[in-house]
């Protein structure tokens, strides 16, 4: 008997060590769940000036008429461990909006908050990566349009690890300045519905020249390292979280609990799997002794 509690305690100890050992292996940040977010890069090199635009979206409509683009987007996995394998794009324009919306509140990851928009001073654009000058699509574009409106967070949000097509970046980003809301450009449609929150902070990857195509034509830019993030969130009242206890969860929250039993999963299958076969060596041994 003494003997077999000591086999079944070396192989419990050894579970703990193999997973401790893991631990040290993968990213820090593997312990939160994986989450995709727009990563965009500050360009100064901007030639194209659109056209007049209709931006309409939940605080209203507007005429605006963009400046060259000042931000090359990319979609980037936060606290994962690769990045997407396409590379999915976009490209920010400034603009002087004239809607003041309301107070919202916003959910995302780190917490919620009620804000005060000022009115928008960007708009995010598709847009698709080339190879090079004269070369072949090798991405697609970021579903949606979205209009920026700048903003006060008070959050401060962890250290993350944000990996796209550039490398990645250790990102220790202050408090929200912009709220990114899905928006319908020139009558097209509503590509998508879901809204972000964005981050500042200093990138350390240096990009290369990259090679991006929009609505408004070919764009041949040289992004600097990276200056924001852009997180999901969920914006009241038009996208209201669910009370505590009593209701389902809507979707986007159960996709989101989904992903992070996924990303864990990875650690409790060392712990099952020793223990499973612990358990087995026990029963037979007794049964052998008996």
């Amino acid at each position: 008997m003494t003997t077999v509690s000591n086999d079944f305690h070396k192989l419990l100890v050894g579970a703990f060590a193999f997973v401790m050992v893991s631990s040290m292996v993968f990213p820090a940040y593997a312990g939160e769940v994986s989450e995709l977010v727009i990563k965009c890069y500050p360009i100064d090199d901007g030639q194209i000036d659109p056209p007049s635009i209709s931006l309409t979206n939940q605080f209203g409509s507007e005429q605006v008429d963009p400046f060259l683009p000042v931000f090359t987007c990319e979609i980037a996995v936060k606290n994962g461990i690769s990045p997407p394998f396409v590379p999915q794009s976009g490209i920010i324009y400034p603009i002087s909006g004239s809607i003041d919306p309301p107070q919202v509140s916003l959910t995302d990851q780190f917490g919620t908050e009620v804000v005060d928009p000022s009115p928008a001073v960007w708009v995010l654009v598709p847009a698709v990566e080339f190879d090079s000058a004269e070369g072949s699509p090798i991405g697609v574009s970021i579903s949606a349009h979205l209009t920026f409106y700048p903003i006060s967070g008070t959050i401060d949000p962890p250290l993350v690890n944000l990996v796209d097509k550039f490398g990645d970046d250790d990102a220790n980003a202050s408090p929200a300045q912009w709220l990114g809301v899905p928006t319908e450009k020139n009558s097209e449609g509503l590509e998508d519905d879901q809204h972000y929150k964005c981050y500042p902070f200093d990138g350390t990857v240096d990009p290369p020249l990259d090679f991006l195509e929009d609505q408004f034509g070919f764009h041949q830019v040289d992004p600097m390292t990276a200056g924001f993030y852009c997180t999901q969130a969920d914006k009241d009242p038009v996208r209201p979280l669910p009370p505590v206890g009593g209701e389902f969860l809507p979707i986007e929250s159960t996709a989101l609990l989904l992903a992070g039993l996924q990303s864990s999963a990875i650690w409790m299958l060392p712990i099952l799997a020793v223990a499973a076969g612990a358990g087995a060596y026990f029963v037979r041994t007794r049964m052998n002794k008996e």
